[in-house]
């Protein structure tokens, strides 16, 4: 596939956007597109917008960004699909003859699921992967983070070293798992 997704994936503080900076420059390098996007995102703008301050991500923060985000998926499936625009956004914007890669950051199984139905409808691939770490925190004040671990997933990082451990780790998930050479041949 010239197109891929991979859900980075983790508890908080376990690496995820390490992981993501390190996998990206390596990508980089071999001339494949990237681009990182949070589902939660929105929903985090939205209650910004709306004078909420969620910059510190306490428990607290964290609950009401996922009771809010999970009750707008069940309401129109709107993280699914702001989710799937975002990437298809991206991947039309790098174009069809390009390889690229979009880094999503999503917890919930079911949007998962959902956005992993859209991808494949185009043809493109999805890769799941999660990082693991003796530093990062275990949060039970919410089902997005409490969920973490009933994924299958994938491909697996532990992230318990340096930056260059986990940049070393991830050029190896890139290379072991084919997808540098997937994307480079079709260039």
């Amino acid at each position: 596939m010239k197109k891929t997704v991979v859900v980075v994936n983790g508890k908080p503080r376990a690496g995820k956007d390490s992981t993501i900076a390190a996998m990206a420059q390596i990508l980089n390098a071999s001339g494949i597109a990237v681009h990182a996007f949070s589902s939660i995102d929105p929903i985090r703008d939205m209650l910004s917008n709306a004078g909420f301050d969620l910059a510190s991500k306490t428990p607290a923060d964290r609950a009401l960004m996922a009771e809010v985000g999970d009750s707008v998926e069940k309401h129109s499936e709107w993280r699914s699909q702001r989710s799937f625009l975002e990437i298809a956004g991206f991947f039309n914007d790098v174009g069809d003859d390009k390889p690229a890669v979009m880094f999503l950051h999503v917890r919930e199984p079911h949007i998962i699921d959902r956005i992993a139905a859209r991808v494949a409808r185009r043809g493109w691939s999805m890769m799941k992967v999660i990082v693991r770490s003796k530093r990062a925190e275990h949060v039970t004040s919410n089902a997005a983070d409490l969920g973490v671990d009933d994924i299958e997933y994938d491909a697996e990082i532990a992230n318990n070293g340096t930056l260059d451990d986990l940049a070393k780790k991830a050029d190896q998930l890139l290379f072991k798992n084919g997808l540098i050479q997937q994307l480079s041949l079709l260039h």
